[in-house]
């Protein structure tokens, strides 16, 4: 018999954040949020003790080099 487990988490920042890449010349601040982002993970688990996680993440790459 298996166990599975399942939960997904919204990690859409809450503030503006800086953003980069796009040749981006000029410090760009985050705008209004069009999808949120997400943390999924699945993990099934068998009597042996044996676990299986699946982890999925909306992400991005703030800015924190100040730049």
């Amino acid at each position: 018999m298996y166990k599975v487990g399942y939960s997904r988490v919204d990690i859409t920042p809450t503030e503006p954040i800086p953003l980069m890449g796009y040749g981006n010349p000029i410090r760009r601040i985050s705008g209004p949020v069009l999808d949120p982002l997400y943390a999924t993970c699945v993990a099934i688990g068998d009597e042996s003790g044996s676990t299986v996680l699946m982890i999925g993440v909306d992400s991005t790459v703030p800015n924190y080099m100040g730049y």
